[in-house]
C-alpha cells in the first residue's frame, strides 16, 4: 500500500515540508514516484520516519542523522 505526503504528513506528525527536506537530504533515502511524479511513501518509509524521529529526540543532528543513514544503506 501507498501513502500521499499528506497521508504520511498526518501518520508521522511531521510537517510535509519536513518530509521533502528529509528526502532532499538522504535522510529519507528510497520515496517511488508515479508518472505525475507525486511521492508514494510506502510502510517501509513511515517506520523508518518513525525510526529517525526517535533519533532526533536523541539530540542527533541532521549531519549525523545523514551520515547514520549513509552507513545504515552502504552496510
Amino acid at each position: 500500500m501507498n501513502f500521499t505526503i499528506g497521508q504520511v504528513s498526518e501518520q508521522t506528525g511531521l510537517p510535509i515540508h519536513i518530509l521533502r527536506y528529509y528526502e532532499k537530504k538522504g535522510i529519507l533515502p528510497v520515496v517511488k514516484r508515479n508518472d505525475s511524479r507525486i511521492r508514494l511513501y510506502g510502510k517501509n518509509n513511515i517506520e523508518w520516519l518513525h525510526f529517525v524521529c526517535g533519533l532526533r529526540k536523541t539530540v542527533m543532528t541532521i549531519i549525523e542523522l545523514k551520515g547514520f543513514v549513509h552507513s545504515c544503506i552502504t552496510k
